[in-house]
């Protein structure tokens, strides 16, 4: 019955789970084990029933808002960027490149990939430095001569 971490476990299971432990604890098993063959912890076991009754998962009542959710102004202003006419042609590259990505498992080489949609030409740089090994920017090349004068760029 493996069940990722963090799960949500429905309050009708939740119940059943508590029983079928409780049953094989009372024949003799380590509640640990019991646990681990359902796919909870012996914590979250223990959770569940420190109180009275089992109770129903508590981030089903959250009313807490998301902090980092995009506001509607927000969401609008982007939604408006991406249908200009200039940004549209950039939509089937990105898509295909997700496409690559996600299906085909492939990995995406920097040099295909969009950074910026204000400044596509924007690359990535590896710089190999242990403090910032790499940078978004565009590559430059200036040549001085040996009195500091700048004679190429």
């Amino acid at each position: 019955m493996g069940r990722k971490s963090g799960e949500l476990i429905i309050l009708s299971d939740r119940k059943n789970y508590c029983g079928l432990i409780e049953t094989a604890c009372s024949e003799g098993a380590k509640q640990k084990d019991a646990c681990e063959i359902i796919g909870i912890t012996a914590r979250t076991f223990q959770r569940w029933t420190k109180s009275d009754s089992i109770v129903e998962d508590q981030r089903l009542n959250n009313k807490t808002p998301t902090h980092n959710k995009l506001p509607e102004s927000i969401k609008m202003e982007i939604i408006e960027l991406i249908n200009k006419k200039e940004y549209r042609s950039l939509t089937p590259h990105q898509i295909n490149l997700i496409k690559r990505r996600i299906f085909n498992n492939e990995k995406i080489p920097h040099k295909d990939k969009i950074f910026s949609i204000f400044q596509p030409h924007t690359e990535w740089i590896n710089k190999g430095k242990a403090g910032v090994p790499v940078e978004l920017g565009l590559r430059v090349c200036i040549v001085e001569d040996a009195s500091g004068y700048i004679l190429n760029h």
